[in-house]
């Protein structure tokens, strides 16, 4: 359910044995949020959660992550396995051996021994044939570089694995997605879209065909910050719309929530997380980043990036968004006007505030039911 449908409905949702409070339904639930005996607030299913989170309180709990893409980790009393940042698909997030994930050629597995992986490769029959026991355990997602290639091998393979479907050609690659479709059976997919001019016409078909979405953005032109805009309103208003379009959700979340967190790493671009092993065997901090010659240390280059913004003087020094974006959008020209981005953050910003104070509303009425 979108947010403005949501906020229009207001109803109350039936309460499970021992609530307090009521179970609230937020969007893209599909029914009401489960609280289990012992629970003190009520789970909340968040965007692109298609069912309640349960929260079960006991010595025993690790960790507890809503369904859905990308979303911080939620702590709750006893250990915490290590996960690699924001988490990437919907029950698809492992936990991984250190912080840092790499993505790497399929032909390069074996020579990152002891690495938290991502695997990618244009033909998925070298996925399968270079991923076996040792292998998978290290992988947080397998990478098809062409949606056009033949998945039959991976239908049955690796059950839950995640898998990363990477968009080419928005135009060409459209009616292809339909026979990515049997993937989802075993398989939690997403669908990297690369934001060029018509983009949103393959997003729509991806989240109908549901498919999470993740867009592949940079300094994109003022047509395609309004269309960027359009894609926005759907995940926030369509009523259909029950998978999570990426970096619109992790940053609806972040804005609801008040917590700290940044488009490099929405986007798998924080080095503190992620790194990216070229072709050739070279390492650098993303695919969109490969190529440039780095100073000082890696981990630090989003913090240093921001920083040498600042002390520029530009845009950046006053925009009230500098926190999540740490100048995403101003690479790699840091003249770019960011007008068109910003009014888009306002419009996430703005609606999960409403959200938010529409909740505040809706808790403290007690036990009087709603028509």
């Amino acid at each position: 359910m979108g947010v403005s449908n949501w906020l229009a409905s207001r109803k109350r949702m039936p309460q499970a044995p021992g609530q307090t409070e009521p179970a609230v339904v937020v969007p893209g639930q599909t029914e009401p949020a489960v609280v289990v005996p012992g629970q003190t607030e009520p789970a909340v299913v968040v965007p692109g959660q298609t069912e309640p989170a349960v929260v079960v309180l006991g010595p025993t709990v690790l960790s507890v992550v809503a369904p859905g893409p990308i979303e911080q980790e939620r702590e709750v009393p006893g250990p915490i396995a290590a996960r690699f940042g924001p988490t990437v698909f919907s029950g698809g997030c492992k936990p991984l051996l250190d912080l840092i994930v790499y993505n790497i050629p399929v032909s390069m597995v074996e020579m990152v021994p002891g690495r938290n992986l991502i695997v990618r490769s244009h033909d998925p029959s070298e996925i399968v044939g270079g991923l076996s026991g040792k292998g998978l355990a290290r992988v947080s997602y397998v990478q098809v570089l062409s949606v056009g290639s033949d998945l039959e091998c991976l239908i049955n393979w690796g059950e839950g694995i995640p898998v990363d479907l990477v968009v080419e050609d928005p135009d060409g690659d459209l009616p292809l997605l339909y026979q990515c479709s049997p993937l989802l059976a075993r398989h939690p997919v997403r669908v990297t879209v690369p934001v060029v001019p018509g983009f949103s016409k393959l997003v729509k078909l991806a989240v109908s065909l549901n498919f999470a979405v993740k867009l592949d953005v940079s300094q994109a032109d003022s047509p395609l910050v309004e269309e960027m805009s359009r894609v926005a309103h759907s995940y926030l208003h369509q009523a259909t719309v029950a998978q999570p379009i990426e970096y619109f959700h992790s940053l609806f979340m972040a804005f609801y929530r008040g917590e700290p967190v940044t488009l490099w790493a929405i986007q798998e671009e924080d080095p503190s997380y992620a790194r990216y092993i070229t072709d050739d065997g070279k390492e650098t901090l993303s695919k969109r980043l490969a190529g440039l010659d780095l100073k000082g240390e890696v981990s630090s280059f989003v913090s240093r990036f921001k920083d040498d913004l600042i002390s520029e003087g530009g845009e950046c020094r006053s925009c009230e968004f500098l926190g999540p974006c740490s100048g995403y959008f101003k690479w790699p020209d840091p003249e770019y006007r960011c007008d068109g981005v910003k009014a888009l953050f306002r419009t996430l910003k703005d609606t999960a505030e409403e959200l938010r104070r529409d909740l505040a509303e809706f808790y403290p009425m007690g036990k009087e039911e709603w028509s």
